[in-house]
This record gives C-alpha cells, sequence and structure tokens, in this order.
C-alpha cells in the first residue's frame, strides 16, 4: 500500500479520537501527498547517507569527512506537508533533520537500518563503531546516539565531540522531548548506552496530522486541564469576579508589558496567584474556565508523578515541568498546593531537613518562570510564609449564599429533566448550605435514581437522601428526612405546603 493511502487509512480509523482543530488539519488529498513527498524524500536522502558511511566501513577507509554529506544534501520538497512544515517552521539545520528521521524511520520503517545488521564473533548483531542495539525479539535495529553521531561524523572523532556537545547544549529537539533518551545499562558507555527515540505524539503528527500535546510525553508530570464551562458560568461574587479579572488581564498583556524597552530588569516576568477556599467550591472549575476564556492551556501538575519519598527527586520531576513549559504560552496549575509549598518546619531529623529544601528549591524556581502560576489550597496559612510573600494575588473563592446556591441547583439540572415542584430550587438553597461539588453530585445521583424509577422528575424525596450523605462528607449537621407523606404533598396540584425540616 503506497504511503498515501496509508496516512488515509489511518486518519478514516483514528477521526472520533481528534478534535475539530486536528481534522482541519487535513484540508484534501494535496496535505497528503505533500506530506507523503516530504517523507519519502527525507527516508530516502538517510538511505543515502547510511549507504555511504557504511560503504567507508566495509572498505576499512578512514571516516569520511562531514563535506561528504553535501553531496547527498536532501532535496527541498520538505518544504511542504506536516513534516516539511515543522522542519521550516523550527528552523531545523541538516545535522537536526538527520537524527529526526534517523528516529522517524526507526518507527516506521526499520528495514532501512537493517544495513547496521552484521554478522560478529560477539553475536551482538551490530558493528561498535555505529552503536546500536539489536533486538533479537523482532531482529530490529534500535538506532543509539552513538549511530546519529557515526552517521553525522562517518567516525571522525573530531567530529563526533562537535557533534556531541551541539545535540547536548539544551537542544530543541531534546528539550521539548520530541526526542528522548532511554538508558540501556549501567555497563554501556554513554554514546552507546541511550537509545533515541521519537516520542509517539510526534511520530503520529509527522505521519497522520494529530497535533501533540505538552502532555503526550510519558516524562511530563502534568496535564491538560480542560473544561466545557464557559467564564459566564461561573457562579461568584462580584468582587470574586473582579480579582480574576485583573489576573486575567496579567495572562493577556504580559507580553505586550515585556515588550517595553524599559520594563526588563524593573518588573519580574513571574506571576503567582493563590485561590483559597472550602474544598468544593470550584478552585479547579475556575482556572480551567480562565484559560479555556483565554485561550491558554492550562496544565495541572499530577501529584502523585512529582512527589517523591527519594531525596532529590521531587525537585527533578518539577524541574520537568518548568523546562517544558518554558516560554509557552499557558499556565501552570498546582491544585492543594499546601502539599508541596507548606510551612518549613525546625529541622529536627534528615526529613526535614530535606522537606525545606524542596520548598526553597520552588520558592526559588516558581519566581523564574516565564508563564503565570496559579496555586489552589483549601487554607492560605498552611502555606510557607516566605512563599506567601511572593504571592502577587490573593483570591478567595468563599462558599456559595442562598442566591449563587439557586442559580447553581437552576442550571445544573440537564434539561430533559424537570424539578417537581417547580420551586424545589428555591427550597433546597434556602435549606442546605451546599457548595458547587455537593450539588452537582446531588443532581447527578438524583437523576440516575429518577431513571431507575421509569421517570424524569427529580423530587425532593429523591434528593434529600443525597443531600444528607453530602453534609455528613462535609462534617455539617444533617437536618432531619421530612417524611414522604409531606412531600408527596407538595408534589401535587394545590396550594403550597411549606416543607422546612422540623
Amino acid at each position: 500500500m503506497e504511503l498515501t493511502e496509508q496516512v488515509k487509512q489511518r486518519v478514516s480509523d483514528k477521526t472520533n479520537d481528534f478534535t475539530h482543530e486536528n481534522v482541519s488539519t487535513f484540508t484534501g488529498d494535496h496535505d497528503f501527498a505533500a506530506n507523503t513527498r516530504s517523507l519519502h524524500s527525507e527516508l530516502n536522502w538517510l538511505k543515502k547517507i547510511i549507504a555511504l558511511r557504511i560503504e567507508a566501513l566495509n572498505s576499512l577507509e578512514e571516516g569520511t569527512e562531514p563535506d561528504d554529506l553535501d553531496k547527498i544534501a536532501p532535496a527541498g520538497e520538505q518544504a511542504y506537508g506536516i513534516y516539511g512544515n515543522f522542519i521550516q517552521e523550527n528552523e531545523l539545520k541538516e545535522a537536526d533533520r538527520l537524527l529526526l528521521i534517523l528516529c522517524f524511520a526507526a518507527q516506521y520503517s526499520p528495514q532501512i537500518l537493517d544495513a547496521f545488521l552484521q554478522k560478529r564473533t560477539d553475536n551482538t548483531g551490530v558493528s561498535r563503531e555505529v552503536g546500536g542495539v539489536y533486538s533479537r525479539e523482532n531482529g530490529q535495529f534500535i538506532p543509539t546516539l552513538q549511530t546519529a553521531l557515526f552517521l553525522l561524523s562517518g567516525g571522525n572523532e573530531a567530529q563526533i565531540a562537535a557533534y556531541y556537545h551541539y545535540f547536548q547544549n539544551n537542544h530543541f529537539l531534546f528539550r521539548e522531548q520530541i526526542i528522548t533518551l532511554e538508558g540501556i545499562s549501567q555497563n554501556y558507555d554513554y554514546l552507546a548506552g541511550y537509545v533515541i527515540r521519537l516520542e509517539k505524539s510526534y511520530f503520529d503528527y509527522f505521519l497522520i496530522g494529530k497535533k501533540p500535546r505538552l502532555d503526550g510525553s510519558s516524562n511530563f508530570p502534568a496535564t491538560l486541564l480542560e473544561t466545557d464551562k464557559k467564564f459566564e458560568d461561573l457562579i461568584l461574587p462580584d468582587t470574586t469576579r473582579d480579582q480574576l479579572k485583573s489576573l486575567m488581564n496579567f495572562i493577556r498583556y504580559r507580553k505586550e508589558l515585556f515588550l517595553e524597552s524599559d520594563v526588563t530588569g524593573k518588573i519580574k516576568p513571574g506571576f503567582t496567584t493563590l485561590l483559597y477556599g472550602r474544598p468544593g467550591t470550584g478552585k479547579t472549575m475556575t482556572v480551567s474556565v480562565i484559560g479555556k476564556h483565554l485561550g491558554v492551556d492550562v496544565y495541572i501538575v499530577n501529584l502523585s508523578r512529582v512527589v517523591s519519598k527519594y531525596i532529590g527527586e521531587t525537585e527533578k520531576n518539577l524541574e520537568k515541568i518548568f523546562e517544558r513549559l518554558e516560554g509557552k504560552d499557558c499556565i501552570l496549575f498546582f491544585d492543594e498546593a499546601d502539599a508541596l509549598f507548606g510551612k518549613r518546619t525546625e529541622v529536627k531529623d534528615a526529613k526535614d531537613r530535606y522537606a525545606n529544601q524542596e520548598v526553597a528549591y520552588l520558592l526559588q524556581r516558581i519566581e523564574r518562570c516565564s508563564c503565570p502560576v496559579i496555586l489552589a489550597s483549601n487554607y492560605k496559612q498552611n502555606l510557607d510564609d516566605a512563599f506567601k510573600r511572593r504571592i502577587l494575588t490573593f483570591i478567595h473563592i468563599p462558599p456559595p449564599e442562598s442566591h449563587e446556591r439557586l442559580q447553581m441547583w437552576q442550571k445544573g439540572l440537564p434539561l430533559s429533566f424537570q424539578y417537581e415542584p417547580v420551586n424545589l430550587p428555591e427550597k433546597l438553597a434556602n435549606d442546605y448550605p451546599l457548595t458547587g461539588a455537593n450539588i452537582s453530585n446531588v443532581i447527578k445521583l438524583g437523576c440516575i435514581q429518577a431513571m431507575s424509577e421509569g421517570t424524569k422528575e427529580v423530587t425532593l424525596e429523591r434528593l434529600e437522601g443525597y443531600i444528607h450523605q453530602e453534609m455528613r462528607k462535609e462534617n455539617m449537621n444533617v437536618k432531619p428526612m421530612v417524611n414522604t407523606t409531606a412531600t408527596r404533598t407538595m408534589s401535587r396540584p394545590g396550594p403550597k405546603t411549606s416543607l422546612r425540616p422540623r
């Protein structure tokens, strides 16, 4: 099957997985054809380079100088299609492109690398000069960092050192985790001991146009926070909304601010905000809505993948996030921030000392972070005092008042259901001091119970048990259940009956 047909088939199979934005990448056959030409051109270029290096190796000649690569420079067609556009937009040099197509070929056309498989007396299946790993499981050659340097340098030691330095200097492909290094064993030296792999999200992007996300990498301990809510859906006091608008103004205009010639050195780039309030008041939803309203991605830190019992590992995991988001137009969100930014304690043992070091690291790193940082905590007093001084704005998300709870009850019920009686939301809002999360849980469970009983009517009788369940979770005083006779009376036509719990 031709490459173009393979791409079309894979797109057809995966269409349901795409967002509208991703689907729009494919505007017609021209894009597929252009991408096919771009990939074929680059793969053919790789074949020629491999043949050149293997020929020199087999004839026992000295390694060829890198200038020889000019004789087989890649064609200009890679300026088209998804793959070609990526090369052009990121201004990749030939060394970058060779590394990239080598990793792509290892996953898409591994037979191209079969030329490296040579019988040796030690049964490794590969030549020591070119590095690489022979997989006995599938008979496949897997390139290492040494393989890439061999193709670039032809074995010239001075050139190996030069290219090694080039790729080690915070290189774009490694910094953005487009290509990753995976250690094989401590028994190997550094060049031969690290397999180079193209991240799957970028493999999919180059082949079928599915745009990669920052959290597509298994090495990135944060997740894109998404929501279907709008800013207008937030039910908050006016004072809180005004504070949120101030935060949003910074996110919206910060780039313009730092373009001013006299701003650098006078205003620090970081902007840290704390949202605090009772659990369930909507802190996480508020952050996700802000990001959606501004068209800015929000990445929430996965504490389970960050916090480690091993010394120094927590800082390393956090550094992966900060490095990946450097220069990106996004928001970094720490939920339950006191787990990381808690108060430093008097040092009584080694555990206290290392815990304090983590907080000290975060204090310094947050200030250097180029993207806005939002923290969420149930209680602001749980945070370290030195860290609180570095927070620019404190925004309280209070429990909803009765008129706000009324809006939550009214907006929370799906349109295919109805309250019985129609004034039930008013009673629920007045009688039960629930948060938005509590109300959402109650409505969900109430709708399920109604459906199980063959109806779309949500009544007090169906909801009240779940309401009390939520109140017990929040350690609230649970009001006595109303009698079902009164509840049934409330559902009938006629004069309204007060059902305020006794």
